[in-house]
């Protein structure tokens, strides 16, 4: 695997603007360097600590303890490195993206598109 320059900072940069997600997987990281956090993750109280009690907004994805209670579920545990973390943290957002792309698009009465969603052929009958 190809490694990276000081001279290619530009470019990580450019591909963290286009992938948000990506810039808190790596400040996630960063933070556990900094605090020293021993490995493995066994909890979400764990990774909380990794945040700190205040949200923080990075490129306009918010962080928080409350959404790593929801997105962060027990099947990502034990996080057994930072490659696990990155992992982690980067599926919780994507499942936080993809609620909200669906909060986005359903109509102004969720519960009724849900019932009529049920009601609509698969094939597979």
């Amino acid at each position: 695997m190809a490694t990276f320059k000081n001279e290619d900072l530009g470019i990580i940069e450019e591909a963290m603007h286009l992938a948000p997600e990506l810039r808190v997987c790596v400040l996630a990281v960063r933070q556990a360097r900094q605090l020293k956090i021993k490995y493995p993750l066994n909890s979400r109280r764990d990774l909380v600590r990794l945040l700190g009690k205040e949200s923080f907004v990075v490129e306009d994805l918010r962080a928080s303890p409350e959404l790593v209670e929801q997105y962060i579920i027990d099947d990502d545990f034990p996080i057994a490195d930072e490659r696990e973390l990155i992992r982690a943290v980067y599926v919780a957002l994507s499942r936080c993206n993809e609620d909200l792309h669906w909060a986005a698009r359903a109509s102004q009465n969720a519960q009724l598109a849900l019932r009529e969603y049920g009601r609509v052929p698969t094939g597979a009958e």
